[in-house]
């Protein structure tokens, strides 16, 4: 990645996704373990349902073993999932689902969708690419350049400590974990 390329993306990355957002994941705890129940924000689990329909799933995975093992490192989270296989994708490809379904939430959170406004997509991706001169050069990103180094770079933040938000109808608690995500 050229210098004015990381230069921007350092200089000007505040979170992706705000804790303020109402972004609190719902688990619930069966037989010891914790499970995703839901995302309490319904603006917010639709906006991620519009990016992917597992979308919610998969993030109440990544808060989980974030939490479970203290890893807060997005790519090294994803790549553990991507083992273990939680959804039971069809793997024999070797395609990397997770990679590709966070990497989609990093573009449109990159690209302006937040927990509080209901989002229908960023419309044209290079519409919101930033176009930088160097020497006279132009520098364009590339939709794989600039997923892979928001993938890289980001990372989950424990933002409160989780706390027991409700009791279900079957009188389980549940525990909501708060999820920010930063470059």
């Amino acid at each position: 990645m050229t210098t004015p390329t990381a230069n921007f993306i350092n200089l000007n990355s505040p979170p992706l996704l705000k804790s303020s957002d109402a972004t609190n994941i719902i688990f619930k705890r069966v037989d010891g373990e914790l499970h995703f129940h839901k995302v309490e924000n319904n603006i917010f689990r639709n906006n991620l349902i519009l990016v992917d329909g597992w979308l919610p799933e998969i993030l109440g995975e990544v808060v989980i073993y974030a939490y479970s093992n203290k890893c807060f490192e997005l790519a090294a989270i994803v790549e553990a999932i991507e083992k273990f296989n939680p959804l039971k994708y069809r793997t024999k490809y070797e395609m990397k689902f997770y990679t590709y379904k966070i990497k989609e939430l990093l573009k449109n959170l990159a690209l302006g969708m937040t927990a509080k406004e209901v989002w229908n997509g960023p419309g044209s991706i290079y519409d919101h690419f930033p176009v930088f001169t160097h020497e006279d050069e132009v520098i364009y990103y590339t939709d794989n350049k600039f997923l892979d180094s928001l993938f890289e770079k980001a990372k989950l933040k424990i933002v409160e400590v989780p706390k027991i938000v409700k009791t279900l109808q079957d009188g389980q608690p549940f525990i909501g974990l708060n999820l920010q995500i930063e470059i």
